[in-house]
């Protein structure tokens, strides 16, 4: 009675929902601030929420080992046959929506898949850095898919929305760390410790707040409180709640936009 809802939730873990409904926002975003409000942004929404989707499924069945140990399961998708191919048929629909946007989507896009499959199929996360460049600068690729360009103006934007998300994968990372080091894998504050680990992400955040007062981009003024609240909840040494809170701020500030 209770195996359908279960397989659904399981399903929509399989494509974080949660990260892939951010990708839809931010590419919907990216479409509205550079191109006149049409249907297109239909398609846009749907093929981010899909590049990020598989993209984040085929990282899940690529990182057993830590999710088992950061979380203590994996999900049933990981092990099941079915999983391949949610994450053949999702970057197939995807290529197929946002080719009807634009040439330049379409390559975005692409891109975005290509950079997605080399970093989960050759483990590069083991590098350092790497995790976070990617998460931080290679997931937002959706704006620019949704902006359908590669400009100035767009990449200014671009830029703002991805050292966000890139101080915020340090939070992550901090809330990882004992799971980190048990499985191996070399992130910031594996690497130069705890608590430099809290300070870097503590400057990028600083960082933020400096870029956006010195391009004027003020659109992203929502994520300000977020960042001093991060800080605050850092400088407490609480990375969980401050990251759960990095979530909140990048939905809230996408949905604040788009309204």
């Amino acid at each position: 009675m209770h195996r359908k809802p279960a397989k659904a939730r399981d399903l929509l873990g399989f494509l974080r929902l949660d990260l892939s409904l951010f990708a839809s926002f931010v590419g919907v975003l990216g479409f509205a601030l550079f191109n006149p409000l049409s249907h297109l942004a239909v398609p846009v929404a749907i093929s981010s929420f899909l590049a990020c989707g598989a993209g984040c499924a085929y990282n899940e069945m690529k990182d057993m080992k830590e999710d088992m140990i950061n979380r203590g399961k994996v999900n049933p998708f990981t092990r099941s046959g079915g999983g391949p191919a949610i994450i053949a048929s999702s970057y197939v629909l995807g290529f197929l929506l946002s080719s009807l946007v634009s040439v330049a989507s379409l390559l975005l896009y692409l891109a975005m898949v290509f950079l997605g499959l080399t970093y989960s199929r050759y483990r590069l996360k083991q590098y350092l850095l790497v995790k976070n460049f990617y998460s931080g600068f290679g997931s937002t690729l959706v704006f620019l898919i949704g902006a359908s360009s590669v400009s100035t103006a767009v990449l200014g934007y671009y830029f703002m929305l991805s050292l966000f998300i890139f101080a915020g994968t340090i939070v992550s990372d901090l809330r990882d760390y004992a799971g980190d080091i048990k499985a191996g894998v070399r992130t910031i504050p594996v690497a130069i410790g705890y608590v430099r680990g809290k300070a870097t992400a503590c400057a990028l955040f600083l960082t933020f707040l400096a870029a956006m007062h010195a391009t004027g981009l003020y659109m992203f003024a929502p994520l300000s409180a977020f960042s001093l609240l991060i800080m605050a909840l850092l400088v407490a040494d609480r990375p969980s709640p401050a990251h759960k809170l990095g979530g909140i701020s990048l939905v809230s500030m996408a949905g604040i936009l788009l309204v």
